[in-house]
C-alpha cells in the first residue's frame, strides 16, 4: 500500500479519509484514487503484488493491512547530479571525469514503474520476496558471518527488456519501503561502458575510487540508503576464461579483482544495495556470480505481456483521444478466450511479435511508427491493431 503526501504533518485527517473510502467502496488491487482526501494529499494507491490486478480486495483486511503498513513519502523532483573524479590526466581540460549520477529517492520521475512494467508473475514475486527477507534480516539482526549476503543483485538479458528501469523501480519501492529506518535514500548510476571504455588501462584504480567515493561519502552515513545501479557490469565483471580474447587480459583481471575486493569491502555496510545489469548471459566472472544474492533473467515479453502492454497503450491513445474506440473496448488478457474480434485479432498480433523476439522498448514505439506510415491524425482500433506487424 502507498500513500503520497507532501508532509507529514496532520496523519490522523489522512488515516480517517482513507478509513471512510475503504468504508465507503469495493478497492480493487493497484487502483488509484485521487478524491476526498485532506489537501495534503496527492493519492494513495492499494497494492498488494500477490494479488491479481483484478481481485477485490476484503475491506476489514484492507483496514487491517493499512495500519500495518501505511508508507508516507514526499516525491523529489530535483535533477540528478553528476559527480566527478579526479583521474590525474587531462580530460574536457579538467582533468576529471563523470563517474556517476545522483538521484534523490523516491523520485518523481520513476513514479509508478514498477506497476507498469510487465514480466512474467514469477520475477516481481521473487524480488518482493528477496526485499522482504532482506528486511526481515535486518530486523532481526542477523549476523552476516552466520548467514552471508552481500546485498547485490543482477538483471540479465537481452536489450530493451527493461533491465535498467526495473533496477531503479526497485530501488525506488525500497527506498519507500525503508523510509521510517533511513532518513534519505539514493541512487547511484554508474554506467560502466561509457566510463571504463574511455579509460580501460586506468579501469582498476577507477573501481578502487568509485568504491572509495560511494563507502565513504555516502555509505558512511547510517541516516542514508545507498543503492549503486552498476549499468553494463560486464564491462569489469568479464570472466577470466573469456578476458583470454583481450588485447590485454592483465589489465581486465586487474579490475575484476578490483571489483570483488571492493565489493567484500562493502560488505560491512548495512545501508548500501549493488544493483547489476547485464546484456549478456555466462559472461561474469564465477567469482563476481558466487556474490550475488539474486540473480535474474529478463527476457524479451511473452505473446502475454506484449497484449497487457498493447492494451495499454491503445487505452492510453483513446483516452488522447488519438485512437478512436468506436465503442469497442479491449479484452482484459483473462478474458481473452471470449474476447471480441479486435481483442482476438491483437493477441494473434502479439504472438507474430513475439516470432519476431521483440523487445518491449521497440514494442512501445510501435505507435510512433503506425501513425508514420499511415500518415494519420486519428486511426480507429482496427487499423491500430491492422498496422502492427505487417
Amino acid at each position: 500500500m502507498k500513500l503520497f503526501s507532501r508532509t507529514d504533518d496532520e496523519k490522523d485527517e489522512i488515516n480517517k479519509s482513507i478509513e471512510n473510502l475503504i468504508n465507503s467502496f469495493q478497492i480493487y488491487n493497484g487502483n488509484k484514487y485521487s478524491t476526498d482526501f485532506p489537501n495534503i494529499v496527492n493519492y494513495i494507491r492499494f497494492y498488494n503484488p500477490l494479488l491479481n490486478d483484478k481481485e477485490i480486495v476484503n475491506q476489514e483486511n484492507i483496514l487491517e493491512s493499512f495500519k500495518e503498513n501505511q508508507r508516507y513519502f514526499t516525491l523529489t523532483n530535483m535533477e540528478p547530479i553528476q559527480e566527478l573524479l579526479d583521474i590525474g590526466e587531462e580530460k574536457d581540460n579538467e582533468g576529471s571525469t563523470t563517474c556517476f549520477s545522483e538521484m534523490d529517492l523516491p523520485h518523481l520521475s520513476l513514479d509508478n514503474i514498477w506497476d507498469s512494467l510487465v514480466f512474467p508473475e514469477g520475477i516481481k514475486r521473487k524480488i518482493i520476496g528477496y526485499t522482504n527477507s532482506l528486511l526481515k534480516f535486518a530486523n532481526s539482526s542477523i549476523s552476516n558471518d552466520i548467514v552471508a549476503s552481500n546485498k547485490f543483485i543482477l538483471f540479465h538479458g537481452p536489450a530493451g527488456t527493461g533491465k535498467t528501469s526495473l533496477a531503479k523501480a526497485f530501488a525506488q519501492k525500497m527506498s519507500i519501503r525503508l523510509n521510517t529506518i533511513y532518513k534519505r535514500s539514493i541512487l547511484l548510476e554508474i554506467n560502466c561502458h561509457s566510463l571504463f571504455s574511455k579509460w580501460f588501462s586506468q579501469s582498476a584504480k577507477l573501481v578502487s575510487q568509485l568504491f572509495e567515493k560511494v563507502l565513504n561519502t555516502y555509505a558512511i552515513n547510517k541516516n542514508v540508503m545507498v543503492f549503486v545501479l552498476i549499468d553494463e557490469i560486464e564491462s569489469i565483471g568479464l570472466s577470466r576464461e573469456k578476458s583470454m580474447t583481450k588485447n590485454d587480459p592483465g589489465d581486465v583481471v586487474r579490475v575484476l579483482n578490483s571489483l570483488l575486493t571492493n565489493l567484500d569491502k562493502a560488505k560491512s555496510y548495512s545501508n548500501i544495495i549493488f544493483i547489476g545489469t547485464s546484456n549478456m548471459d555466462n559472461v561474469l566472472d564465477e567469482a563476481l556470480s558466487d556474490r550475488l544474492d539474486l540473480s535474474i533473467n529478463i527476457g524479451n515479453p511473452t505473446p502475454n505481456a506484449i497484449y497487457i502492454i498493447l492494451k495499454e497503450i491503445i487505452e492510453e491513445l483513446i483516452s488522447k483521444g488519438i485512437l478512436i474506440s468506436d465503442g469497442i473496448m479491449i479484452t482484459p488478457l483473462e478474458d481473452i478466450e471470449n474476447g471480441n474480434e479486435e481483442s482476438l485479432k491483437l493477441f494473434k498480433k502479439c504472438e507474430l511479435l513475439h516470432s519476431r523476439n521483440i523487445s518491449a522498448r521497440k514494442l512501445r514505439k510501435i505507435p510512433l511508427i503506425s501513425f508514420a506510415e499511415t500518415y494519420s491524425e486519428k486511426m480507429t482500433i482496427l487499423s491500430f491493431i491492422n498496422s502492427i506487424a505487417k
